[in-house]
């Protein structure tokens, strides 16, 4: 358990005004129930002001309805994990790939770097052997050599 973690096991009535106060304010479970305590808490004297007035700020902010992803964002997402998995296969297998393969996977990395994790280590490998065993831990695979050439 989390150092200030506290299950709580609540009767029917108070789950029943908990789930209550989450539609009212439009709010999470744990938003809710950090809000009533936070209200319980200042009415018993048990927070200063300052406090209350800080907690109350941040557990009112109402749940937001996620936008569904349009076509091309979802190509998009898709086009991603397989560059990512794409990558992963070169980390992989570098010790083996041409050096004419090597430039085009290191070509792509460096369009991708932002955006995908894997571009980055595939060119942390182009950058040298020194680097090779933290990408592979990074990646969770065993280091192999690496042949400079």
């Amino acid at each position: 358990m989390k150092e200030h973690g506290l299950p709580l096991y609540l009767p029917s009535e108070l789950n029943m005004g908990l789930v209550d106060l989450q539609h009212k304010k439009r709010l999470g479970r744990s938003y809710a129930g950090l809000l009533a305590i936070n209200e319980g808490l200042y009415q018993l004297g048990c927070i200063s002001e300052k406090d209350y007035e800080y907690y109350k700020k941040r557990y009112s902010d109402p749940l937001v309805k996620a936008k569904p992803l349009t076509k091309a964002e979802i190509g998009s997402q898709k086009k991603l994990k397989k560059l990512e998995k794409l990558f992963s296969q070169v980390i992989e297998q570098w010790p083996t790939l041409s050096e004419k393969a090597k430039l085009s996977h290191i070509a792509n990395a460096e369009k991708y770097e932002a955006s995908v994790p894997n571009a980055k280590f595939v060119l942390a490998l182009a950058n040298g052997n020194s680097e090779h065993n933290a990408v592979c831990e990074k990646v969770s695979m065993k280091p192999k050599e690496v042949e400079t050439k």
